[in-house]
This record gives structure tokens, sequence and C-alpha cells, in this order.
């Protein structure tokens, strides 16, 4: 299945319906020696070898800044809700794991939009996931976060950018409508940064 079979739909389907998560309400999140590596009521947590602990925020704002999103991509873009049980079946799979998806765009609008996917590792390593990436023909980025993978696709729509990062035990997925790779990373440094990564 290409990209923009899973991107337009996504996109449409969201602009409809931002950002979905845990539906219980949350306190402000807990970042640094005092996090627990257990899911809490602020989203989830891990611990790297190393010793350091993330907490996924408790919604799209705390994730990612507006302002982030502006510089970025447009000014004119706004978050845009995401009804839950909507949408593509891989933002399914990261809130199942209790994790974010976020989306900024115009509403009613097909002038772009961009996407944060959010979510504790799904598989058992760091390695196992890079492998799929590989095995899944995605380019590596320039050295960023803990592993960084990315696909470009060009086709009658536009073009479309996917960034997926690996960030001390969380998978981050970035998809935007762009001309480079650059805008889609500073997001994904904004959302790692958000959850304590330094």
């Amino acid at each position: 299945m290409t990209i923009r079979a899973l991107i337009v739909p996504l996109a449409v389907v969201f602009a409809l319906a931002g950002c979905v998560g845990p539906v219980e309400p949350s306190p402000p999140p807990s970042i640094g020696a005092g996090a627990s590596a257990e899911p809490s009521a602020s989203g989830s947590a891990s611990a790297s070898p190393g010793g350091m602990r993330l907490t996924l925020p408790g919604d799209c704002s705390g994730l990612v800044p507006l302002d982030t999103i502006h510089s970025a991509f447009s000014p004119q873009f706004e978050p845009i809700e995401i009804a839950p049980g909507t949408g593509d079946p891989s933002a399914q799979d990261f809130i199942a794991r209790d994790g974010l998806v976020c989306l900024w765009g115009i509403p009613n609008s097909d002038a772009g939009s961009v996407t944060v996917f959010v979510a504790p590792r799904a598989t058992a390593s760091d390695e196992q996931q890079v492998d799929a990436w590989r095995s899944a023909g995605y380019s590596e980025c320039p050295p960023f976060l803990d592993a960084c993978y990315y696909e470009d696709v060009h086709d009658e729509v536009g073009e479309y950018w996917t960034v997926h990062a690996l960030v001390e035990g969380f998978e981050l997925r970035v998809q935007a409508t762009s001309t480079s790779l650059d805008p889609l990373l500073v997001v994904a440094r904004a959302a790692a940064t958000s959850m304590g990564y330094v």
C-alpha cells in the first residue's frame, strides 16, 4: 500500500473528526528522577539503561507547542480534534499502546497537515524496530535521537514525508505534507524534549 493511500484518508478522517490519547483526565506529567517507569495517569513512562526517564504528556498541547507547529509549517495550522475510534489503523495502534496521536492543519481544508504519533515502542528492542524500518526500505536520517528513519513520497497529490524515530523506549512518528525533512525533525525534537529528552 502506498504512503499516499494511508496519508490522504488519514488526513481526511482527522480533518472531519487534534488529539486522541488516554481518556482519563491527567495531572501534569512528571519528568526526571522522580518519574515512574510504570504507566501513569499522565501518560506512559519509559526508563533507558542510562537512567533517563521520559514521560508522555497527557495531551497534544503538552507534546508539541503550537508555536513550534506554526514556525515549522504554517501560522494558519491549528489543532484538529481526532474522534476516538476513527482514522488510520496505525493511529489506533499508537493509542492502544497508551500513546497520543495529534493532528494540526487548516480545518476543512486539504492545504496540508502534520500528524504526530507517539507511544511506547511496540517491539521488544530498538534493534528490532530499526530492522523493521530498514526492511520497509526507509532511509536513515542524519544522526538524530536514538534512531531515525524517513520516507519521502511524491505523487499527483503532492509531497509527503514521514519520520520514524526512537527516543528512550518510545516510538515517535511524524507525518506531514512538506517539501523537506527539516520541519518534521523540528517537530520530532520538540516532542522528545517535551517528554524529557535532553
